[in-house]
């Protein structure tokens, strides 16, 4: 990486920054505004556009009902024990993965 040839081994701080930066621009694809994950739970809130298909949101929320639950038409509930900073953004990413449109190939 450039960066890395430039200045350096990044700092902590800088690789947080970059690790919620890139979550941030993922979730925005989906139409979702917030991820919110504290070390036992939190929320994802969706946009009134959000590009998730309701019958996932539906479907994760019954196949994990531990772990997940709808508060309204808006907000995915999570809980679930995340204690580190790399284990909330590897989880959330999991989870937009989970939430992403399938992807067709063109024939």
């Amino acid at each position: 990486m450039e960066v890395i040839d430039r200045f350096g081994l990044l700092p902590d701080p800088l690789k947080r920054l970059f690790a919620v930066t890139g979550l941030k621009i993922a979730s925005q694809h989906l139409g979702i505004i917030k991820i919110d994950l504290g070390a036992e739970r939190g929320k994802l809130e969706f946009s009134n556009e959000t590009n998730v298909d309701p019958i996932k949101i539906v479907n994760l929320v019954q196949r994990e009902s531990h772990i997940y639950k709808l508060e309204g038409a808006t907000v995915l509930r999570v809980q679930h024990k995340l204690t580190s900073f790399e284990e909330r953004i590897d989880f959330a990413y999991q989870l937009l993965d989970k939430l992403s449109p399938e992807v067709t190939e063109a024939a």
